[in-house]
């Protein structure tokens, strides 16, 4: 069962299941659609969900650092992979009840994921006069074929354990930002289409690669992408100063 097995292939079996036959159990009381709680007799607790590619994620809610796919929680107990599927071949590693998210959403996520970097003479540049270094250093940051600008888009998801809500923000879409605006002909006062939204509608998020929690000094939250780099250049709050800092 083992042999020639991908790194896809691992991140894409079910965890849960995985998990149940290695003598975890799951806590229904706390398990929701979206999440399976799963508990073993040595106190160690993980939460699983499943992402838009059908990739099976965890966290310990006990643990921040504890987090990610099958490879991050055998590295973070000092086992393999391949240690976890042995003696159970039997088992439909595949079929889970946990849900994700949309098509629509999914769809979007493809789509972003294919998409290039932002160039450095962009039209937030040209027309906007927005500092390309500056743009630069937010690698979530991206422009497809038409060079419309992308940014992600964030929805928060949550799960109660242990009494406590534990909030997440996972992305779910993006929005095009468009370097010729669209025309509404049919609105009773016409105007121009300026951006568009694909997959869950959520919060516009930008960060640097490098950023974590931990320093994080300033968070400017505005209408638009295009004013909050607008406003954090005016204030010369520039990434690059703050990490110097």
């Amino acid at each position: 069962m083992q042999k020639n097995r991908k790194n896809e292939d691992f991140i894409e079996l079910a965890l849960d299941e995985i998990l149940k036959n290695n003598g975890y159990y799951e806590k229904k009381d706390k398990t929701s659609l979206r999440y399976k709680v799963l508990a073993n007799a040595n106190g160690d607790l993980v939460v699983i969900s499943k992402n838009e590619n059908g990739h099976f994620l965890y966290f310990n809610p006990n643990d921040d650092r504890d987090r990610g796919n099958i490879f991050n929680f055998c590295k973070n107990r000092g086992i393999r992979a391949e240690d976890l599927l042995k003696g159970i071949e039997g088992v439909d590693l595949k079929a889970t009840n946990i849900t994700h998210t949309s098509i629509s959403s999914k769809k979007a996520l493809e789509e972003y994921e294919a998409m290039k970097g932002l160039a450095f003479n962009n039209f937030f540049f040209t027309k906007r006069l927005i500092d390309p270094h500056l743009m630069q250093e937010f690698a979530n940051l991206k422009q497809d074929k038409l060079k419309n600008i992308i940014v992600p888009s964030f929805t928060l998801s949550q799960t109660t354990l242990n009494e406590k809500i534990h909030s997440y923000i996972v992305q779910n879409g993006y929005v095009s930002y468009l370097c010729s605006p669209l025309i509404d002909k049919e609105s009773k006062m016409p105007k121009n289409i300026k951006s568009l939204c694909y997959g869950a509608k959520g919060l516009e998020i930008l960060k640097t690669q490098q950023s974590k929690k931990e320093d994080i000094k300033n968070i400017i939250i505005t209408e638009s992408i295009i004013d909050s780099l607008s406003l954090l250049e005016l204030k010369e709050l520039y990434l690059f100063k703050l990490v110097r800092q």
